[in-house]
């Protein structure tokens, strides 16, 4: 170290001057290394937090939306497991209301709603409608949700989906539009068919 100090003391004035510019200059940028790596790293670790914030904001709203604050189908009895009604008019009428709720809650427009077929399995008797619903994916998704977290119990029997688009919507659009026919169906109270 010290020959390298006395060969450069000897060397002319100019070339000095230009070895000490250039030993500046690499502590300069060794400096900046020092500080643009660990702000690059606390860089990248804001946006990984702000990505994840954004994430848990999606996540809380999935879960205020999805929460179903009238969970109630017309009248039930005592459990809450059974639909009740004078008749199976009623009961699907009532069931049509409450569609028609949720998907107003969630933002789903409903295209149409009929009866649909009554069927008895182990001895119950299952009372249903069928529909045609269309919205994007997060609010079918929610409806759908809503409908099977419904007290008393309903189900979706079948589903079919397929794309669908709305007027002025283009394929970069965000929010993927669907068309949904659904058949949903709840147990009847056994009463009713006793009483009928």
């Amino acid at each position: 170290m010290n020959s390298a100090l006395i060969t450069i003391m000897n060397l002319p004035k100019a070339a000095r001057k230009l070895v000490a510019l250039l030993m500046t200059l690499i502590l300069l940028g060794l400096l900046a290394m020092a500080v643009a790596v660990p702000l690059k790293l606390v860089m990248s670790k804001k946006q990984e937090l702000e990505f994840k914030r954004e994430q848990l904001g999606k996540i809380e709203r999935s879960i205020e939306s999805s929460q179903v604050a009238d969970r109630g189908v017309g009248s039930i009895d005592e459990t809450g497991l059974f639909l009740k009604g004078d008749d199976e008019g009623v009961i699907q009428a009532n069931l049509q209301s409450r569609l028609s709720s949720l998907a107003s809650r969630h933002g789903v427009e409903i295209s149409s709603v009929a009866a649909a077929t009554s069927y008895e399995n182990d001895g119950i008797r299952y009372v249903g409608i069928s529909t045609n619903l269309s919205g994007d994916i997060a609010a079918i998704h929610n409806t759908i949700f809503a409908i099977e977290n419904s007290v008393p119990t309903l189900f979706v029997m079948t589903a079919r989906l397929s794309a669908a688009r709305r007027k002025g919507q283009t394929a970069s659009d965000k929010k993927p539009m669907l068309q949904v026919r659904l058949s949903i169906f709840g147990a009847s109270d056994p009463n009713l068919a006793e009483d009928s």
